[in-house]
């Protein structure tokens, strides 16, 4: 296991061994809860999480040992939500599970803490369910945050607004019923309306996203250029075509990064005959040039 990524045992009452509280975070590291079964000796360093997980991120990740079995043989099922509870306390990210276990405590973890991803180890080899499981990991760390400051109609409003392109890219029946759903959080019921979108947006995440998904949020995206010259467009299109084609490996670091970059040199040029850069723009470039992070 990578030595920068910190491994932390989950005391079996459940209480965090440092003075932020129950179910706090000591710092930006994700929370990542794994079986005692793979987190045993050199265990984890030979597993799919360790592999896929750990030793890529190294620091991001704070690995918690989670002791899932009080006494030899499998828990009862009061022992299974006793330790389910304990694992809450922990405000864990993520939960990955080996594959001997039973599938009774995998059902109740995720009816009591549908909020926090789980998944098998094995089947993080495969990698679409992998970015499924990191995604997730992510994506609902954010929402818990969202939960945890009160849960008000702006605060959904600024998720959604940050998340619906991802959300696109995984469901888009979903994505237009989370719309509408944010639209009239207003005149919705406050506890209703954020228990309705959680469980579009597990279901979003839920779903895999496939190429033909990434060229409609790209081709969304691209909607938003309302002023970009025709040439550009066209380019974007083209590249666009090629990633649906297979020809670009992935959309967002192959056609519009590209596209961006060539379409900042035009713009380049455009300025060089007397066209006034805006403000931001001055600053990143300065940025560029001294290295110094620009202000807003």
């Amino acid at each position: 296991m990578n030595a920068q990524a910190r491994k932390t045992e989950m005391p079996e009452n459940g209480a965090r061994a440092d003075e932020h509280g129950a179910g706090t975070h000591a710092d930006e590291r994700i929370r990542l809860g794994v079986d005692q079964r793979l987190a045993q000796g050199s265990a984890v360093g030979h597993s799919a999480i360790g592999r896929h997980l750990i030793e890529p991120m190294g620091d991001l990740v704070e690995v918690v040992t989670v002791h899932t079995v009080a006494a030899p043989g499998e828990p009862t099922p009061s022992d299974v939500r006793e330790r389910i509870h304990a694992m809450e306390k922990q405000g864990l990210d993520g939960f990955v599970y080996s594959a001997d276990r039973t599938d009774e405590f995998v059902h109740t973890f995720r009816e009591l803490l549908p909020q926090v991803p789980t998944e098998e180890d094995g089947r993080l080899d495969d990698p679409a369910v992998r970015e499924v499981f990191i995604t997730s990991v992510f994506s609902l760390r954010r929402w818990r945050r969202v939960l945890a400051q009160g849960c008000t109609v702006g605060g959904l409003v600024d998720f959604h607004s940050r998340h619906k392109l991802l959300i696109l890219a995984h469901d888009e029946a979903v994505y237009r019923r989370m719309g509408r759903l944010v639209a009239g959080g207003e005149r919705a019921a406050g506890d209703r309306l954020f228990a309705d979108y959680q469980i579009l947006l597990l279901k979003a995440l839920a779903t895999p996203t496939t190429p033909g998904r990434h060229v409609n949020v790209l081709q969304h995206i691209l909607g938003y250029f309302k002023h970009i010259p025709d040439e550009e467009k066209h380019e974007a299109l083209t590249l666009i075509d090629a990633y649906k084609r297979g020809l670009a490996r992935r959309a967002g670091a192959g056609a519009t990064a590209v596209w961006w970059r060539r379409g900042e040199r035009r713009r380049g040029c455009a300025r060089e005959q007397g066209t006034p850069r805006s403000p931001r723009v001055t600053r990143t470039l300065r940025h560029r040039r001294t290295g110094r992070r620009p202000t807003r």
